[in-house]
């Protein structure tokens, strides 16, 4: 299966209710994709499932995903959404303390 299939599995999970079973296949996705929008996406999706119950983890993930956006630089705009997802969630966290 193709990296976009395996998240499009893990949206479809999220999407079902099966949070968990998302986070293990965005986890796995992770595990072996390099840096590029996909990697990014899936961190950004990540971030948002763990957002609701594990905040530290949920930051790491985000903050390393505005990292390899930072990294990959004007190689893709279309990750401009993503990025703003990614503060949103993290200026949320720090309202949430």
């Amino acid at each position: 299966m193709t990296g976009e299939l395996v998240f499009q599995k893990a949206l479809m999970q999220a999407d079902r209710g099966d949070a968990s079973g998302a986070e293990a296949t965005l986890r796995s996705l992770l595990s072996t994709t390099p840096a590029g929008a996909l990697r990014v996406r899936a961190m950004i999706v990540l971030g948002d499932l763990l957002h609701t119950h594990d905040v530290h983890e949920a930051r790491r993930v985000l903050t390393d995903a505005l990292a390899t956006i930072e990294q990959l630089g004007d190689a893709d705009d279309l990750l401009d959404a993503e990025a703003a997802r990614a503060r949103e969630l993290l200026a949320s966290q720090g309202r949430r303390r």
